[in-house]
């Protein structure tokens, strides 16, 4: 099912709202796909063209929080 953004910054676009069930949300970044913005998008209605998703806000999306790296023990790159 299509989930369309009524608001917000990325008004207009369509996202992947699961079949079903349905998302209740879902994590939109910015318009380029990358950087550190990202907005929190929430299921307000489901209607015949698919869910509708109203702008809940900014959410902080720091590089740093991703997962811990660390090196390979069996690598044998030095």
């Amino acid at each position: 099912m299509k989930g369309f953004l009524k608001d917000g910054p990325a008004v207009g676009h369509a996202v992947d709202a699961g079949d079903p069930p349905v998302r209740r949300g879902v994590i939109v970044l910015d318009a380029g796909g990358f950087g550190e913005e990202a907005h929190r998008y929430f299921l307000c209605a489901i209607e015949t063209r698919g869910a509708v998703y109203a702008h809940g806000g900014k959410v902080s999306w720091a590089p740093e929080a991703g997962p811990p790296v660390s090196r390979d023990p069996h690598s044998d790159m030095d």
